[in-house]
């Protein structure tokens, strides 16, 4: 149940065999990447050209455009130097309760 803006995102199953989920919700495109110690959730789509970022590699703590090799840090949404593009991700707040992920995604 949404509360202050949280959604439920994803369910800790969903990660059994890939680190990374694509989410629509609204008309927006999201993802959510599990990490070494929790879960991020962040814009969808690559400010470069718009490719869905959700058929993208995650490898440690970056996320690696599968379109024209943007890179981005999943700490901090932003682009590593070389990237296509040099606009950050949005990261949206992130909470998990039992095994259902949460994102808070406000405007």
């Amino acid at each position: 149940m949404a509360q202050n803006g949280f959604v439920p995102v994803a369910t800790a199953g969903d990660f059994k065999s890939r680190k990374i989920k694509g989410v629509r919700l609204n008309g927006r495109h999201y993802i959510v990447v599990k990490l070494d110690d929790g879960y991020a959730c962040l814009d969808g789509l690559c400010p470069h050209a718009h490719g869905l970022l959700a058929f993208g590699q995650v490898f440690k703590r970056y996320l690696y455009c599968s379109y024209h090799q943007a890179v981005f840090n999943l700490t901090s949404g932003a682009p590593l130097p070389g990237s296509p593009t040099e606009v950050a991700l949005r990261r949206y707040p992130v909470r998990v309760e039992g095994d259902v992920v949460y994102a808070q995604l406000t405007d």
